[in-house]
């Protein structure tokens, strides 16, 4: 699912964990309290499922609860909330919806500086886009920001999910002119709820540790996950950590280290950080020493006092386990790779790099029986 923008540029996602409001101001906040303040806009393959301002949950979401377990309630919402329901729409229907508010924000005390756009919400994920989008000059040009990109399919958020965006002073000076909206583009997927929508200040200094990518790297050339490696195919394991500024000031010397209770801890080499950018640090590799469990923390620093340590480190970022014969990637647990209703025959596999020569002696796979499951009697 596509959409093209008109006059739009389009920016990746920028992430972070919410800090103390101690160094931050609120500049702006709305709850959906007056319905009338928000209007939807649609796009040009809009043709059903539209934004709604509740006070509870839908009863198609509320009765799948059990099944999905997605939140029972939104708890972080407290009165209206706006809300988007591409499952009740059904196949037949495109939604291509942004709820705008219809008024404008004045941000003219902010000058040339960046700001945090959060906001609360409700999500199960499917194929569905979600995204912010702001305007500087009353609506005429917008600026759209993912949200939700990187979370698998089938995902849902957790009670009382808060979503926090960095905002870079895209168009120069802030305006009196600043616009908000959200953007849903879906097609019998699933829904989306937001609340308590806020921009904020950002402190000086505020690095976050976004996430922790490691690996093994073999013929196919990208890093591999095994949670189980045989003795065989000990090697090299690679961390990289992305990092992002999302301070108002420029950051110097920034390093990532991984470490580890085996007695390993490796720094990437020092780099510079501007405001809003984020960029990948990587460590010095680690070779296992024989059969055990490792288990590896990560964290991002820099001479400057940061406004939120809590979203500097990452615990357990990376374990696996070394032993004598078993190779893995599952962690020990069994998630549907493919769930398939057609009759046609498909292949389904799994990657493994072989770094030295041995003996396969068996290979474990999983059909799922019961309801929706595999049916007793299939040819495998």
């Amino acid at each position: 699912m596509k959409n093209i923008y008109t006059s739009l540029v389009m920016f990746s996602a920028l992430l972070f964990s919410t800090f103390s409001l101690k160094s931050q101001t609120i500049l702006w906040q709305n709850g959906f309290d007056i319905p009338s303040q928000w209007v939807q806009v649609n796009g040009p393959n809009h043709s059903g499922g539209d934004w709604q301002v509740l006070s509870s949950l839908p009863s198609n979401v509320a009765s799948q609860q059990a099944s999905y377990q997605w939140p029972a309630t939104f708890s972080a919402s407290t009165g209206n909330f706006a809300f988007i329901n591409s499952l009740l729409a059904g196949p037949g229907n495109i939604q291509d919806a942004y709820f705008q508010f219809n008024a404008n924000i004045n941000l003219t005390s902010l000058g040339n500086a960046p700001f945090e756009l959060s906001f609360n919400e409700f999500y199960r994920k499917f194929l569905e886009e979600t995204s912010v989008e702001i305007s500087n000059d009353g609506g005429a040009n917008w600026f759209s920001f993912d949200v939700n990109a990187n979370v698998p399919i089938n995902t849902n958020s957790v009670d009382g999910e808060l979503k926090s965006i960095f905002i870079p002073p895209f168009a120069g000076s802030w305006s009196a002119n600043v616009r908000i909206r959200f953007h849903y583009f879906g097609n019998w997927d699933w829904f989306w709820g937001v609340d308590n929508v806020k921009i904020k200040t950002v402190p000086n200094y505020n690095l976050v540790l976004n996430n922790v990518n490691w690996g093994a790297t073999g013929a196919f050339g990208v890093p591999i996950k095994y949670t189980k490696i045989p003795l065989t195919q000990i090697t090299p394991i690679e961390f990289a950590g992305s990092v992002s500024n999302f301070g108002n000031q420029n950051q110097n010397n920034v390093v990532f280290n991984v470490s580890s209770s085996t007695v390993f801890s490796s720094n990437s080499p020092a780099q510079n950080l501007n405001s809003g950018e984020t960029d990948t640090l990587i460590t010095g590799t680690y070779v296992p020493s024989g059969i055990g469990a490792y288990t590896f923390n990560a964290s991002v620093s820099s001479p400057n006092v940061d406004a939120s340590p809590s979203n500097n480190s990452i615990n357990a970022c990376a374990s696996f386990e070394v032993n004598d014969v078993i190779y893995a990637r599952d962690n020990g647990n069994y998630s549907p790779a493919l769930n398939y209703s057609f009759p046609q025959g498909f292949q389904q596999g799994n990657l493994f790099d072989i770094y030295q020569t041995c003996n396969l002696g068996s290979i474990d796979v999983r059909l799922q029986g019961g309801t929706n499951g595999t049916v007793i009697g299939t040819e495998v």
